[in-house]
């Protein structure tokens, strides 16, 4: 027992984290300004970047808003048409204050829902995908 004579424990309860929300909120305003930046000054780049925005087969510029590797969903769908590469900024803008004023929290909790670590047991669980392991056996 000379650990326990060197060494006394506590009784300390551990304080929450900050609210998943927020911290949800905070990635998706950095990743909206990571577009904004990447727009405002293109040769600049710093780390990986992916495009939000795309030009459909019908000519018309569209853009997502991304949660992590996925587009959100939101009720008429998960593409926003845009006018041209110079509306794209405003656009970001405009979604930055929407996510900070609360307007978006319940897409982007249904968002979080989806490809979440999962706890306990059951479920496909970390790695994900339900596949098997290669040698057939499983995990």
């Amino acid at each position: 027992m000379r650990f326990l004579d060197r060494h006394k424990a506590v009784d300390v309860e551990k304080k929450p984290g900050r609210d998943p929300l927020e911290r949800s909120k905070e990635k998706l305003v950095a990743a909206l300004e990571g577009q904004i930046a990447w727009l405002r000054n293109p040769r600049q780049r710093t780390g990986r970047f992916r495009p939000w925005w795309f030009r459909h087969t019908d000519g018309q510029l569209y853009t997502h808003i991304r949660f992590g590797t996925r587009p959100l969903e939101f009720p008429d769908g998960k593409a926003f048409p845009v006018g041209s590469m110079e509306e794209l900024i405003p656009f970001y803008e405009e979604a930055c204050r929407a996510v900070r004023a609360g307007e978006l929290d319940e897409i982007i909790l249904k968002a979080r829902g989806i490809g979440g670590r999962r706890r306990g047991g059951g479920g496909r669980g970390r790695g994900g995908g339900g596949h098997s392991h290669p040698s057939g056996m499983g995990r």
